[in-house]
Formats: structure tokens, sequence, C-alpha cells
């Protein structure tokens, strides 16, 4: 039922009433009525039908989360792909656009369709259909009215929602058993209640739609062919295109024809306070000339296209010290939180606050405990805020940076695919509490991680060689480990396999964060190796558990006074188990110790050493072969050396680590030590006779093009003790590997 004048037929009474009909509202609207079909909803919102297409809305892109929920959640898949554009994904080219041509920056994308649906939304039409379908399904919406203010009742009773006719004049009254803020940015009960909070994170936007498609194809010259035959089938376009450089990104995104056949692209600029003020981006001529200087091939393309509008936002994000109260209301969309248009995480939380809502609802209806409810979802809603926020609160660096970025990318997928998707694919936050509460602590034990990498690749990307490099860097590579997460979104799991599912992620994801702390330090040059350790705190990163199996047992006198067979290090990739902390560990992590024989584990897990797992390498990652997108394509040394060695001082003397492209290796060497010696990453045994248990495995991880192997470089005193062509075991902690190698090519996985 719609209302444009509230009148007597109005009912005076609703279970929930929200306030704000955009996309969370209407989105809020339609999941009540799909699962609590009982519960009478009403929807005020300021602006009446027909609603303008392309709407000059931020939140036209959406990811895989936000997609779930509208294609699958809200039943709104056909209707998608019959309206809206399919989105080929996030594209960057970091480098910035003032100094080198587009087909000179890096770029870093996906290689193909995407399996799992994503979309360009247009929210003017989205939102006009969704008020539709609601109205259809039994909502009542009030259009062209505005509320004014609500009156929190305590206890039972029904609060009073005040509104009248946008524009002054004919104030009413309705009763609503359960509040929800979606008025935006003007957040309502925010304010009222002084909830609004600081989220740490300084930047501005402004941006506008233009008519017909502006394809990113068209600022890349027929000549250069490698180019363009990186995308045989013309869909770049359909992908969210990020033109990048220090502190800004410029984005193209593609909206589908309405029903006059008139298609749009939405373009934009976000900056970061700290590099670029507001005031150079406030005004459409200020935006122009910002978009001319820092991207002036993009300019070339856009400026006589005609603006159909143009909206700025100075310091767009924010947060607030609640979402979800047990007084019976709740806040959606941005007039609870925002984080940053980046990756596109606004209509992720925005199926959140819908989801959590209802879910709370639910126990509401069966007489449960509200109040327990209530805060069990704030909670672990402002723990999803707080660790996206920290994605963009220190990227400003990272952004300008071709050889840093695929990194930031990487791992940003990898911790979005392995738990936050998977949290919300899986429904897990409708298990009761007491079954929930373990994927509260894996949240925050992989929040501890998230606050580590950003951190590590800020500071990476200040001290980083940035000059870009005309490559694809496919993410993720098909097939890898990165893609088998993507793929794993559609995998049906129970609660207990999505545990163990997102327990083995997340020991992979320190595993990788120590891989991306070494490659940092073997690119930069001594004195910026002290500066790096010193900015991320590097020595009170916590050790890597000992593997599982066998319990320690104490060493015999005699073979702990037996020297060692080799020296190791003790530092290694940071656990995903340890809490964040800046105080560093009692024992130190940078001390040398003897390592103990292969048979023989240390005395007590207080002592100066940790039991190494079964590799050549502490620190090597046992996925490794299956991070080829960042390390062969843009976390390479330059010039592919067959072997580097780097070492870096601390208060216990030299510590030197063997690097090549792939794998690390580490050894600790006595402070008196002028020369550090060549460190070996992994032990070479001639493989002609010898089988590998695992090859056909690596065989299928590997079986990709050869500009995109994966490869493992031996050092050059293995190199020089054999022919050409040899066959090598590769030891690693998940087994032994068997490869290929060639002196000046490396080695392919076979």
């Amino acid at each position: 039922m719609s209302q444009e004048r509230p009148d007597s037929s109005l009912p005076s009474r609703f279970d929930v009433v929200i306030g704000g009909g955009g996309l969370a509202g209407q989105a809020l609207a339609r999941l009540l009525r799909r699962e609590l079909p009982e519960a009478t909803v009403c929807v005020i919102e300021r602006q009446r039908r027909p609603l303008p297409v392309a709407a000059h809305k931020v939140g036209e892109s959406s990811v895989e989360l936000a997609s779930q929920f509208f294609s699958v959640v809200l039943g709104l898949d056909e209707y998608l792909r019959a309206r809206h554009y399919l989105k080929n994904g996030l594209r960057f080219y970091p480098g910035g656009g003032h100094t080198h041509a587009l087909e000179d920056r890096t770029e870093i994308g996906p290689p193909e369709r995407a399996k799992v649906p994503s979309f360009q939304l247009d929210r003017g039409r989205l939102e006009q259909d969704l008020r539709d379908m609601n109205e259809e399904a039994g909502v009542t919406l009030i259009e062209g009215c505005v509320v004014k203010d609500v009156e929190l009742a305590d206890g039972d009773g029904d609060h009073l929602v005040h509104f009248e006719t946008h524009g002054g004049g004919d104030p009413r009254t309705v009763r609503a058993g359960w509040f929800v803020d979606a008025t935006g940015r003007r957040g309502l009960l925010r304010a009222k209640l002084g909830l609004t909070r600081p989220s740490g994170h300084l930047a501005n936007a402004a941006w506008w739609r233009v008519p017909g498609r502006v394809d990113v194809a068209d600022l890349v010259p027929q000549s250069a062919t490698a180019w363009h035959q990186r995308d045989p089938e013309h869909i770049r376009w359909y992908s969210t295109v990020h033109f990048m450089g220090p502190g800004y990104w410029l984005w193209y995104i593609p909206l589908a024809a309405g029903d006059d056949g008139q298609d749009h692209t939405s373009i934009g600029i976000v900056v970061h306070d700290e590099l670029h003020p507001f005031d150079t981006v406030r005004t459409r001529e200020r935006a122009l000339a910002w978009v001319e200087k820092h991207e002036p091939r993009c300019f070339a393309q856009i400026k006589d296209l005609p603006m159909v509008d143009f909206l700025t936002l100075k310091h767009y994000s924010h947060a607030t010290a609640r979402m979800f109260s047990p007084q019976r209301w709740s806040l959606i969309g941005d007039a609870g939180a925002f984080s940053d248009p980046f990756y596109s995480p606004g209509s992720d939380f925005i199926a959140l606050a819908a989801s959590f809502t209802v879910e709370i609802l639910k126990v509401r209806h069966r007489g449960g405990d509200v109040a327990e409810a209530a805060e069990r979802f704030d909670r672990v809603y402002l723990q999803f805020f707080d660790t996206t926020c920290e994605t963009y609160r220190k990227a400003a660096p990272v952004y300008g940076s071709p050889r840093v970025l695929p990194a930031k990318v990487y791992w940003d997928d990898f911790v979005y695919w392995s738990f936050v998707c998977q949290y919300f694919f899986r429904g897990l936050f409708k298990l009761p509490a007491d079954q929930h509460e373990r994927f509260e602590l894996l949240g925050r034990e992989f929040a501890a991680l998230q606050f580590r990498a950003q951190k590590l690749l800020s500071e990476w990307a200040r001290r980083a060689d940035n000059t870009p490099r005309p490559v694809h860097v496919v993410l993720p590579v098909i097939p890898s480990m990165l893609a088998s997460l993507y793929l794993d979104l559609v995998r049906d799991m129970s609660p207990d396999e999505a545990h163990a599912y997102m327990r083995d992620k997340l020991a992979l994801a320190g595993e990788i964060l120590g891989e991306l702390a070494l490659r940092a330090l073997a690119e930069l040059a001594p004195e910026q190796r002290d500066e790096l350790a010193r900015a991320v705190d590097l020595p009170s990163w916590p050790r890597r558990p000992p593997p599982t199996g066998s319990p320690p047992r104490p060493r015999s006198a005699a073979s702990a006074a037996a020297p060692s067979r080799r020296s190791s290090a003790t530092w290694s990739a940071p656990s995903a188990a340890s809490p964040a902390t800046t105080t560093p560990p009692p024992s130190r992590p940078w001390s040398p110790a003897p390592s103990p024989a292969p048979s023989e584990p240390p005395a007590d897990l207080s002592s100066e050493t940790y039991p190494a797992p079964r590799s050549t390498s502490r620190l090597a990652c046992p996925n490794r072969h299956v991070l080829k997108s960042i390390i062969d394509e843009a976390l390479a040394p330059a010039g592919r050396p067959r072997a580097a060695q780097v070492g870096w001082s601390c208060p216990n003397g030299w510590r030197a680590v063997h690097v090549d492209d792939v794998e690390f290796g580490e050894v600790a060497l006595p402070a008196a030590a002028a020369h550090p010696p060549p460190c070996p990453s992994f032990a070479a045994t001639d493989m002609s006779q010898r089988p590998s248990p695992v090859s056909r495995h690596l065989q299928g991880l590997n079986a990709r093009a050869s500009s995109g192997r994966s490869r493992l470089h031996a050092p050059p005193s293995s190199l020089a003790a054999r022919p050409p062509r040899s066959r090598l075991l590769f030891a690693g902690p998940r087994g032994r590997h068997r490869g290929v190698v060639h002196p000046q090519r490396g080695s392919d996985g076979r």
C-alpha cells in the first residue's frame, strides 16, 4: 500500500517502522516480508516515485557478499541479470597517470568473467523496482514524507514516530514496536543519541554521471597489441576500473541502459586528506582540473561529456557507538556507519545490518532474549566495521604503488573470501549464541592479522620502488589457492565444516603475512629494512606455534650440549592465534639459537628455539607455489635473479635471509660475522629415480601458461654442481615437491 499523504486509512501501529526508503530501507523491508511475513512493515520515504535512473548515489558496484544478499537472500537474481550489468570484477591501474600511458602501467584484475556473480547496479532503477516489489508484497510505503523525530519508549511500550510531508506541514504520528533508522547520512537516531564516532579514516569524494559508455580500452592505442590481447572478449569495461596514484583513485563504473535505451557511466574521485585536500575536488571545475593534473588521459576522454549530476562528500567515513539496541531500534546503511567506497563494502554492510536486524526481530517474536541478541550482533557488526576501516586508514601510499598494491589486493581478497564471505554465505550469524561464539573468536584472530598486515603494506609502499611495469597481475590466478577460496563461496558446508575451513585459512593467512614481510625486507636497501622492521615492530610479531603432532619431549643433557647441525633464526611467520599486541614476548624472537636435530624436539616451548617444520625454510608458505600471481608478476625482485641474499642488523647480531622469487630460508649469524655466508633455501636431491608423491597435485596447480608459471629458484651453489636441467626435490612443511630446474629460467612444478 502506498500513501503519498497520510490519511485515516493508515494503520496507527506497525511492528516495524523504517525511516528512509533508499536501498538500505527497501532491502530490509523485502527481507522482513520474506523471513518474518507475520510482521507489519511501514517505510517512510522523502522522495516520491518515479525515481531518476542513474541517481547520484554511491554504491553502484557490488561485490560477492552483497551480491549473494541481493540475488539469493532477497531472491532478485533473475531481475538483476535482466536489468543490470554482470560485473567483471575489480580492475586496478596503480602508478599515477601524469607520467605514464595506461599501457605502461601495471594492471591488476581477473583473467576472465566471474564465476560467482556480482553486479553493477543502477541505484535509481533498483530502488524504484524494489519499491514496486515491496508494495506488491504488502509493505506500507509512505512517500513524500520525512521522519522528524522518534520518541523511544522504555520497557515494552511502542515508540512514537513523528513525520510530516516533505517541505513542511501535515504532521502525523505512527506507533512502532521496532524502529529502524535508514535516513542515510542524516543519521536521525545517531545524531539524537550522540552516537557518532570518528572512524579514523579521512577521505573525500566527488562523483558524477555521464551518458553513454566510457570504455577503458579507448585510452590505449590499437598499436599496443599486447595490452589489447589480454582482453580478447573486450570485457574490461564491465569491471569497476580504478586509476590509482598516491592517496587517490578515480573510478569508471558502467550502468546498464534503462527503458529509454540510454546507458550511463559513473565517474568518481576519491582522495585521502593527507595528500589531496577536499578543496581540490569540491566543484565540477576543480574536479575536472584535478583529473587533468593526475590522470590526463582520462581527462582527455571525459572532459567534453555532459555531467548528468555532480555530488561531493567531505570526510565521508564515520563510525557509530552502537548499531543495534535492546531498546528496540537499529541503524542501517549510512545512518549507522560508512567506511569507504574502495572494494564497494557499503552494500555488504547493508546486507549485514538487515540480516542482523531480522534475526533480532525473530528472537523478539519468539519471546527470546532480545538484549543478548542485540548486544551480540552489535559487537559482531562493529568488529567487522572497524576491521574494514583498517583496510583504508593507512592505504594512501599503497594506492600509488605498483609493487605493493597487488600484495594488498591479494591479502584483502584472501581475508574477505576466507572469513567475511563464508560467515555470511553459510548463514553462521543465525546460529545460537553458544555455537556462534567460536566464529566471533575466529573473527578477532583474523582482525589481529588484518591490522598487522595493513601496517606492513603501508610502510612497505612508502619505501618500495614504485616504478610502473607494463604487466598484467592476474588475480585470482586459475587454478590457485586464491581461486579456490573464491569458488568455495558456493560450496555447501555445515557449521563445523565451516569452522574447520576458516581455521585452516587462518593458519594460511599467518604464513602469507610472514611471506609478505620477508618479501618487503628482501626488496629494500639495508637501511630501509631497519626502518621497516622498526615501523611495523617486527620483533614483537608472535612466532608460529610448533607443528601439530607429538608433544615436545625433553632433550637429554648430552643432546642439549651437542653442537647443532645447522643454525636457524627463531623469528617466523605470525601466528594467527596470537593476539594483536605490540608488547614483545618474553623470549627474544630475533636471538640466534641452535636448532635441534630433526629427531629431537626442544626441551620446552619457552626456550629460544621452536621446533622447525620439516622444511629447509622455517618461513616458507606451504602453498607458496600458488602465490605466483603476486610473486612472479608483482613482487619478484627486478631482473629475476636466481638468488639474492640480504641481511639487516638488530641487537642480537646480523640476520641474513636467502631470497629468491618464491622461497625464503633464514639463518642466524654471529654478531661478529662481517660477511654472511650463503644460506641455502632448500635441499636439492636427484629425482631421476625417485618420483614425488605429490607431483600430480602440483602438475594440476601449475598447469598454466608459460608466462604465468610459478618459479622456484635454486641457490647458485646448488646449480653450479648440476647439469643445465636437473630434477630436484623441494622439501616443504606439507610434503616433498618435485620440480624441473633450469639455471636461467627457474623451475616449473611438474
